[in-house]
């Protein structure tokens, strides 16, 4: 095996999270992993077994290497089991175990591969092995010495693919035989049915026929189960979750070249993985096997990371075989940056019923990487979300203040197990039907101003109660009711300001009382049908502008319409006039924000400063002096007309699509901040 702290590739790299070379299984099966790290076998778990005497094992301090001469047989078939072999005691029990060769094949009949002995006449070979042309998966069963062949596949050609993967299972009489090339996707060679009392297991290699020699090269072997990680602190179900003990047990592939370590300091931690991407590849991983997940549960992936051109990462947890079936988080793309920035995602397992211990959590460089990123990983931890957190409250509700006449919104962020259920009072009291995270008040009043209201978050496991917030009520600034009255329009003229008793004159119009010409002559207005005149409210101020800015505020505008002759529509407006009643200093709504064809009531809004001013613009520093609310038809057209002050129905030739009609018209003027209208009953 290659370094333990910097692992090159393409030459695959599985780390084993073990804490010395040799580790005592807690499996039933007995099986002790081993990665070969020592300068001598470890012989209180291996024995070397050369039946033809001339074969020898080297140990490297990286991998254990069985060396077999040309020349003369060490097959492992009837009558010929001269493989020379190393072997460890088993129980007999179910198991499942890895190895991996970094050895090529290329002779005929050169073989290497893993036995599973009864006896030395009962036993089951599980190998790669050359044909001389071709690379074969290969298994056999023997009974009494007679061999089944149960597997005979090719895989490859020669010289073999290096690395070589195989992991074989024993289910009660079910044996499965997987390979693979990259120690992450696997292949089932065969799954067969064959009953046997095991009693010891390992490694062999061997040659038949040509008799080539063989150098075969073992990475490690591992007792799978010795690598489903027992849960951390914090519930941490990743091990080595810092790489302070450098990047065990994570494994490291690529089918480009690069190199894993953990040689960089983390953001708060004295170590941090780096991954160096010196060629492109398409399949790139950094993975965890091993990991326990229940299904149906809820999980939460946290990491920290970076990449030095801020490519992304996607991360999945899923199957460690294959077909690599996802367990619930597949291919969530990161958007990493180029500096460090903590990552989480929260998923519930799935692709399972019962709890499983061969869960991977994989990080996904292949769709990214280009030469010479690099890309770092810390802190990573998967944990299980707790199942009976009683809730508490993140975000408290905080103080409002609003205008009478609006609503007020308190909310509130709660954590805890689902579900969670919400209460929110008004002081103290409970607000019917205030149950969701967030409450909103009805249009206020001056009388709530000072009223508090908190909520209380309740689940399984208990409540708690927010702080109280306050709520403040202010009077809205002074709201400018303009004109409130129900009225008709027919075809009957009558000479008279609504609601007002003007001075009449002989000409039948009306002599407005304190809107002068130039020399100081009272004005005269004709009121008919189309336009009608009104005098301003008696609180009309003096000027728009201070104390209250009405000139930029809002001009409210309802029509209640109560009856009207047909379905011909109509448009509304209102103008205002300063001075006198002519175009200059005359400002107006705009037709077409009161339309209707029925009966109804209608509302429009517009700012003040959108109101269209004629030829002289109105100085709003002085009061405006009477208002004119104004019909058309949807061409624009009045109803009727007037020439010379005096009424002419010359309009729209059928009067009776119009009048009579009656309506009851409000306008009201709220400045800045003023609020909503309040509309009077």
């Amino acid at each position: 095996m290659s370094s333990r702290s910097l692992v090159s590739v393409p030459t695959v790299v599985l780390l084993l999270g073990l804490l010395s070379s040799q580790l005592a299984s807690a499996d039933p099966s007995g099986i002790v992993s081993d990665e070969f790290t020592g300068e001598t076998l470890n012989t209180s778990v291996w024995t070397f077994s050369d039946p033809a005497g001339n074969s020898q094992l080297f140990m490297t301090g990286t991998e254990a290497q069985i060396s077999v001469p040309s020349g003369s047989s060490h097959d492992l078939w009837t009558g010929q089991k001269l493989a020379p072999r190393i072997m460890q005691a088993a129980n007999d029990t179910n198991f499942e175990v890895e190895v991996r060769f970094n050895s090529n094949l290329v002779g005929r009949n050169e073989m290497q591969g893993i036995l599973v002995e009864a006896d030395d006449r009962n036993f089951i070979r599980f190998d790669f092995y050359s044909d001389g042309t071709s690379v074969k998966v290969f298994a056999a069963s023997f009974l009494d010495g007679a061999p089944t062949t149960r597997r005979n596949l090719v895989i490859g050609s020669v010289p073999s693919r290096s690395p070589l993967y195989l992991r074989v299972q024993r289910s009660g009489a079910q044996w499965t035989q997987w390979y693979s090339f990259d120690g992450s996707n696997w292949l089932t060679a065969v799954t067969f049915s064959h009953t046997m009392v095991v009693s010891r297991i390992g490694v062999f290699a061997g040659n038949a026929l040509d008799n080539p020699g063989v150098a075969s090269a073992i990475d490690y072997f591992v007792n799978t189960a010795d690598r489903i990680q027992p849960v951390g602190p914090d519930n941490n179900l990743v091990a080595n979750t810092g790489f302070e003990s450098g990047v065990r047990p994570w494994d490291f592939i690529t089918n480009g070249a690069g190199t894993v370590a953990s040689d960089v300091i983390g953001p708060a931690s004295p170590s941090a993985a780096r991954v160096l991407i010196s060629t492109q590849g398409s399949n790139v991983q950094l993975s965890q096997a091993g990991l326990v997940l229940e299904p149906g549960t809820q999980y939460t992936l946290s990491f920290k990371a970076y990449c030095n051109t801020g490519h992304n990462v996607a991360v999945s947890v899923l199957k460690h075989l294959v077909p690599g079936t996802s367990y619930g988080l597949s291919g969530r793309v990161f958007d990493l940056t180029t500096a460090w920035k903590t990552f989480s995602v929260t998923f519930t397992t799935a692709g399972f019923t019962e709890p499983v211990s061969d869960a991977r959590l994989m990080f996904a460089l292949g769709a990214y990487d280009a030469a010479g990123d690099q890309f770092f990983f810390d802190d990573v931890t998967l944990t299980k979300v707790p199942t009976d957190i009683p809730p508490s409250i993140a975000t408290q509700p905080v103080n409002r203040t609003v205008t009478a006449g609006q609503t007020a919104t308190f909310s509130v962020t709660a954590s805890g197990s689902d579900p969670l259920s919400y209460q929110w009072q008004k002081n103290g009291v409970d607000i019917a039907g205030a149950t969701g995270a967030s409450y909103t008040t009805p249009a206020t009043v001056l009388a709530d101003s000072g009223s508090t209201f908190q909520v209380t978050v309740r689940n399984s496991y208990g409540s708690v109660t927010s702080s109280a917030a306050t709520l403040t009520v202010n009077a809205p600034a002074t709201q400018l009711l303009l004109l409130d009255r129900t009225f008709d329009y027919t075809t009957s003229y009558s000479a008279s300001l609504l609601g007002e008793t003007p001075s009449p004159t002989a000409s039948s119009c009306i002599s407005v009382l304190g809107i002068y010409k130039s020399g100081k002559t009272p004005s005269n207005v004709c009121n008919h049908e189309a336009f009608k005149f009104f005098q301003m409210p008696a609180n009309n101020p003096g000027s728009w502008t201070s104390p209250v800015d009405y000139s930029k505020g809002t001009l409210h505008q309802r029509l209640e319409v109560i009856s009207k002759p047909s379905a011909t529509p109509v448009m509304f407006a209102l103008c205002m006039f300063q001075d006198e009643v002519i175009s200059s200093r005359h400002t107006c709504g705009s037709l077409g924000k009161l339309r209707f064809t029925a009966p109804g009531t209608f509302k429009s809004s517009q700012a003040m400063t959108n109101l269209y001013q004629y030829s002289t613009a109105v100085d709003w520093t002085r009061k405006p002096h009477v208002i004119m609310l104004h019909i058309t038809d949807d061409y624009k057209h009045q109803p009727d007309s007037y020439s010379d002050k005096m009424p002419y129905w010359y309009g729209t030739p059928d009067w009776s699509l119009y009048y009579p009609m009656r309506v009851r018209y409000t306008a009201i003027i709220v400045p800045p901040g003023g609020g909503a209208p309040v509309w009077p009953n």
